[in-house]
C-alpha cells in the first residue's frame, strides 16, 4: 500500500496513514486477492461520465499498471465528451470474448 501512494502522490507530502477497522482491512485484503487472481482486469464507470468518474476510472487503470505490470488491464465506456481534454480518456475498445475469465 505504501508503495501505491507513494506513486500516487510522488514528491508531494504524504498523507496521514488511514487506519483500517477490522472490516476494512479485509475487504481490502480481499479486493488484493481478487485482483491477483487474474491476468485481465476491465474497469467499467457509469455512463455519461463526469470528471469523477473518468478520473476515478483512469487512476485506478494506472495504480494497477503500476503494481502489476503483467496484468492486461482495459477502461471501458462511452465517450468521455466535454473531458476528453483529460489523458487517457480514449476507451479500450475490446472483444466480447475478452470478459471471459476477465475480473
Amino acid at each position: 500500500m505504501a508503495q501505491v501512494f507513494s506513486q500516487a502522490y510522488g514528491n508531494k507530502k504524504k498523507p496521514k496513514a488511514v487506519r483500517l477497522h477490522d472490516g476494512g482491512k479485509a475487504m481490502f485484503e480481499s479486493i488484493i486477492k481478487e485482483i491477483q487472481q487474474f491476468d485481465r482486469i476491465i474497469i467499467h464507470r457509469h455512463n455519461h461520465p463526469d470528471g469523477d468518474a473518468l478520473g476515478s476510472q483512469i487512476g485506478l487503470k494506472h495504480i494497477l499498471q503500476e503494481n502489476y505490470p503483467n496484468k492486461e488491464i482495459y477502461v471501458v465506456g462511452d465517450a468521455a465528451g466535454h473531458y476528453s481534454f483529460m489523458d487517457d480518456t480514449v476507451m479500450d475498445e475490446i472483444p466480447d470474448e475478452y470478459y471471459t475469465d476477465a475480473l
